[in-house]
């Protein structure tokens, strides 16, 4: 009687280690050549232990306005690597890398730009630049100066604001008593249920007037 053992996968480039899901995305000649050029496109050193790594450092150094993006270009690259991986044990071909990096770039520039990437910092655009994505950039609001200026004195001033999520919506009314000399002497802010803008100022007036008496 013949015992029959079956031998784990070993990987059809190295031809010395198990073929894991790890092994070829991240350990693999082609998957290493990939995360090479993408650190040095972001500019970063990128841990490859993990997917989970990778994103880590990309979705830390990118602004939150276009981490949509980011994963994008991860995604790519790992498809590519599984794709030329493929290609390469079952087809027998072997593509350059030079042909490699410009099908993800391609494909990067291509998907990204059907999002609407936009970002107020131009560190991310410098970045992006080196993707062909388009990027709007959106400049920052200059703040507006508000003075306050005290009551006269023995009296009390009270500021109050009111804000809702919609029209109508979930509402909220808010106020802050000082005194002449700027000494803070209370607050309160209170959810007032769903009411449209003029409902929520009007009950902001009203439980403002409550808390004074």
């Amino acid at each position: 009687m013949q015992a029959r053992v079956q031998l784990a996968s070993r990987c059809s480039n190295c031809h010395y280690l198990t073929e894991t899901m790890q092994h070829v995305l991240f350990h693999y000649s082609r998957a290493m050549e990939v995360w090479r050029w993408l650190s040095s496109k972001v500019e970063a050193n990128l841990v490859t232990d993990s997917l989970e790594s990778v994103l880590n450092i990309m979705l830390c150094r990118w602004d939150n306005d276009i981490r949509q993006m980011v994963i994008c270009v991860v995604i790519h690259c790992v498809w590519h690597i599984w794709l030329i991986r493929n290609d390469n044990k079952y087809n027998g071909r072997n593509s350059s890398t030079q042909a490699l990096l410009a099908s993800i770039s391609r494909s990067i520039s291509l998907s990204s730009n059907l999002m609407d990437c936009k970002t107020r910092f131009w560190n991310d655009r410098r970045l992006l630049v080196k993707f062909n994505i388009r990027l709007t950039f959106v400049p920052h609001k200059i703040p507006k100066q508000v003075m306050w200026y005290p009551p006269l004195e023995g009296f009390i001033k009270c500021n109050s604001d009111r804000g809702s999520l919609g029209c109508p919506g979930h509402s909220i009314t808010r106020s802050i008593f000082r005194d002449s000399k700027g000494n803070f002497l209370g607050a309160y802010a209170s959810y007032v249920g769903i009411h449209s803008t003029l409902e929520a100022e009007l009950m902001s007036v009203m439980i403002t007037m409550d808390y004074v008496q």
